[in-house]
């Protein structure tokens, strides 16, 4: 059986599902249904195996979710090794604890196959939604000869393709703007432990050089004989807008690119401080009040600066970011300097400060327009910051001296 097609809808036969739930085992027979645009849900008739339930068992649950209230359903289907649905929520199940059913949509499932041919190294792909074309992406020509004669012209198709210390990656933009990223490592270009990663690197580094919240809708990975595959629903990407970080004609190449994304798979710490700072400057995009995108943007330094220095909030912990601005700048990004930081720090003081006090007084008591000019001023200065951080950490500075420093 091949592993399931993200782009078209399926159903698949579970003549194994278990999960575990409330102190028990349930386990049974069901199907599995895969739409692109939703998600998957899974249908199973369950019995229950273990200790057994309590005499009385209330419902109409509030609150947040606990760490207990997530399982994982394993499911057995012909021709795979097994498929998982990680981290599923499940409370008030009336339908399980009653019924002896599930019915549940989830909307992230892993696959593993087995292929009978092995190979050496690693190889896989990753495909990711844009919402639109890039300068990572090059025209195609196509050329047409008949007999003696040969013309070319412009194909409407793009394509990317880079190779470096080891590892190749080749990808075509369709009408969707999707795009199957394929890559093959050897095992001196990528470890064991970094060809999972790798796609989420990709998608990551494609982000901070487009400046688009890329969308993972699929990865696939084959190592030796053994293939895994994770497939996501669609997800509409979103973008920087009004926030610039490259001038035209300066944004980083597919080569860079490709740098870019080994560097964040080596080093799993900055690979998720890079996409944690860069998925909450997409969500100050987002929202709608004016003092939401200014939070977001300033407190996104403390994020980025506490990642790289290793030092996770604790209770009481009193943090000045000056001094870990300055102490990160001497050894960590050194091309910034003195005045930036200080500029940033000021710009950073005056977007938290408002909001960490906000009021909701008549219109006449709004932002005069010189401060609304000054705020978007401060979180331009910013977010290029964040910018430049990231490329000089991840090891290329020439990319990051591309981005236009902004003193406000």
């Amino acid at each position: 059986m091949e592993l399931l097609s993200y782009v078209e809808p399926s159903e698949h036969f579970i003549s194994d599902g278990q999960f575990d739930h409330r102190g028990g085992r349930y386990r049974g027979r069901g199907w599995l249904r895969w739409n692109p645009e939703t998600g998957a849900r899974i249908d199973l008739a369950v019995d229950r195996s273990g200790p057994p339930l309590p005499s009385s068992i209330g419902f109409g649950f509030e609150g947040w979710l606990r760490p207990e209230d997530y399982t994982t359903i394993r499911m057995q289907i012909d021709g795979l090794d097994w498929v998982l649905a990680p981290h599923v929520g499940l409370v008030d199940r009336m339908d399980v604890l009653l019924q002896s059913h599930l019915s549940v949509d989830v909307k992230h499932l892993l696959w593993r196959d087995q292929r009978f041919k092995s190979i050496d190294g690693s190889s896989g792909h990753v495909t990711l939604a844009l919402d639109s074309s890039s300068t990572l992406f090059t025209p195609l020509s196509e050329t047409t000869q008949i007999g003696e004669h040969e013309s070319s012209r412009m194909s409407a198709s793009e394509a990317i393709a880079a190779e470096r210390a080891g590892v190749q990656i080749i990808g075509r933009l369709d009408d969707q703007h999707r795009v199957k990223l394929r890559w093959a490592a050897s095992d001196s270009g990528l470890c064991r432990n970094q060809t999972w990663g790798f796609g989420y690197a990709l998608r990551v580094a494609i982000s901070l050089c487009t400046g688009c919240g890329a969308s993972v809708l699929e990865r696939e990975l084959q190592r030796q004989d053994r293939v895994y595959r994770e497939v996501i629903p669609y997800q509409k990407p979103s973008r920087l807008g009004s926030i610039h970080w490259f001038e035209p004609f300066k944004t980083p190449n597919a080569e860079e690119c490709l740098e870019l994304s080994l560097a964040l798979s080596q080093d799993p710490v900055l690979l998720d401080t890079a996409w944690g700072a860069f998925s909450q400057l997409l969500a100050s995009q987002e929202q709608r009040a004016w003092g939401l995108p200014e939070l977001l943007v300033a407190i996104a330094l403390e994020g980025l600066l506490r990642s790289l220095e290793g030092r996770p909030f604790e209770p009481g912990d009193w943090y000045d970011a000056k001094k870990s601005l300055s102490a990160l700048r001497k050894t960590r990004f050194p091309s910034v300097t003195n005045d930036e930081c200080d500029a940033a720090i000021e710009a950073y003081k005056r977007l938290r400060h408002r909001n960490a006090h906000p009021d909701w007084l008549t219109t006449d008591q709004r932002l005069s327009r010189d401060e609304l000019t000054r705020s978007s001023a401060d979180k331009s200065l910013l977010s290029k910051l964040y910018g430049r951080i990231l490329f000089e950490v991840a090891g290329l500075p020439e990319v990051a001296s591309r981005i236009r420093p902004g003193l406000s």
